[in-house]
């Protein structure tokens, strides 16, 4: 395995489960559905033709410069923000049932088509906790994914454009 590939899917699981620590510490809820309007809050969700998703890191303990944390703690949220964008694509329907995720994994050329589309999505919120930790929320339109993924029925269902 690709050692680059094998680091961000370390961080991913690593931020995934302080994610899950924080939201059961909080008390409250997270969104588990990131199709559903989403009116009432922060989170993942499909709201006026875009699909949004959170990531959150932690800063890096052992710098001691607040700028480095920050700049760090977002950069390694944007990864995580990238990385359940990626989910959300991948449960996307075709009319005949089937998944992208299938043909994620069949064509190559198409996986690629989906990291480069996820790679241009745009950055709509970043907030900074009181240890310098982030929370960064990232979007992509409804029109940039129909003109990678073509007709899904899920965008269709929920908001069309």
């Amino acid at each position: 395995m690709n050692q680059g590939l094998h680091n961000i899917k370390v961080r991913v699981v690593f931020f995934s489960s302080f994610l899950m620590l924080v939201t059961a510490l909080s008390g409250c809820h997270s969104k588990l559905d990131p199709f559903r309007d989403n009116h009432d809050g922060p989170g993942q969700g499909v709201n006026d033709g875009v699909v949004q998703t959170v990531g959150i890191a932690a800063a890096e303990p052992i710098l001691t410069d607040p700028t480095q944390r920050r700049a760090t703690s977002r950069n390694e949220a944007i990864i995580v923000a990238d990385y359940e964008m990626i989910e959300v694509l991948k449960g996307l329907h075709y009319s005949d049932g089937s998944k992208v995720e299938n043909r994620m994994n069949a064509d190559p050329a198409f996986l690629a088509s989906i990291y480069n589309l996820v790679d241009s999505s745009t950055v709509t919120k970043t907030e900074f906790t009181n240890d310098d930790g982030a929370l960064v929320t990232i979007q992509l339109l409804h029109s940039q994914i129909r003109t990678v993924v073509g007709n899904v029925t899920d965008l269709k269902v929920i908001n069309a454009i």
